[in-house]
């Protein structure tokens, strides 16, 4: 059973955009949520494994790139897994995005994965 859910967070996982069996693309990222406990008053990140669809996964993949910052909107599912490294079980988190926004790039994340190889254009982002 999944939630409806909004988050904001950053990438933490460049996006890999594949292929469905039918076809379709689709891309798959990490959010790294930013976490804080008031009680031990103790920072931490809670991890978001993130899959988005369709045209939206083609346009925005090439930009989801380690360290955007991003907000994430749709079906939010939580379960328990068995497959710890230690044999125990850990919550896993996963989020199937009906929309992702990016914010505007900032000096720690203006490159993107066409930039990186080329430096020579300088295209803006298409959405």
């Amino acid at each position: 059973m999944g939630y409806n859910a909004t988050i904001t967070g950053r990438v933490g996982r460049d996006a890999e955009l594949k292929d469905s069996a039918n076809g379709s693309k689709y891309a798959k990222f990490s959010l790294a949520l930013d976490n804080y406990n008031s009680k031990t008053q103790q920072k931490g990140v809670v991890w978001v494994e993130a899959t988005i669809f369709g045209k939206q996964a083609e346009i925005k993949a090439p930009y989801l790139l380690k360290g955007t910052p991003v907000v994430l909107a749709g079906e939010l599912s939580i379960w328990e897994s068995n497959s710890d490294r230690d044999g125990g079980s850990k919550t896993v988190i996963q989020m199937s995005g009906e929309s992702v926004t990016l914010f505007p790039a900032t000096q720690n994340n203006t490159r993107t994965r066409a930039a990186s190889a080329s430096s020579d254009d300088e295209d803006p982002i298409p959405f």
